[in-house]
């Protein structure tokens, strides 16, 4: 039986993440690393909720932020399994789960989001290529 740290647990998600993104090229790599490098900071400065709102707006004009969005709340509600609590939910979805998640839900979901960016903006960066750069 193999057992990982929460942060080797953290960084197969966010591989798996990437390496999905390199595979069907539907998203360009340049506007996702951006993405990615954001959401840390806005989350950090408005908080979780405020920042997958923003992110969720416009989606057809800027679906890698809807793409990120999903990748992180994927974690946080299969991976870490922060809303577990809230599993009663059908149909839950990242906006759902910040405003019916307790205080201390919502802390934790906060701070597990913050240390699974930190991953997925490190394999971003090394294993996505920018399109100029072919």
């Amino acid at each position: 039986m193999l057992i990982q740290s929460r942060d080797q647990q953290r960084a197969a998600h966010a591989i798996k993440c990437i390496e999905k993104i390199q595979q069907e090229k539907q998203l360009k790599s340049r506007p996702i690393k951006s993405a990615i490098n954001d959401l840390p900071a806005m989350i950090h400065m408005n908080g979780l909720g405020h920042a997958f709102a923003f992110f969720l707006t416009d989606p057809k004009s800027y679906p890698e932020r809807q793409a990120i969005v999903e990748m992180v709340f994927d974690w946080l509600k299969n991976g870490s399994h922060v809303y577990d609590n809230l599993s009663e939910h059908s149909r839950l979805t990242a906006l759902k789960a910040v405003t019916l998640s307790d205080l201390k839900t919502h802390q934790v979901a906060q701070q597990e989001a913050q240390a699974y960016l930190l991953w997925l903006k490190k394999f971003a960066r090394a294993l996505l290529v920018d399109e100029e750069s072919n």
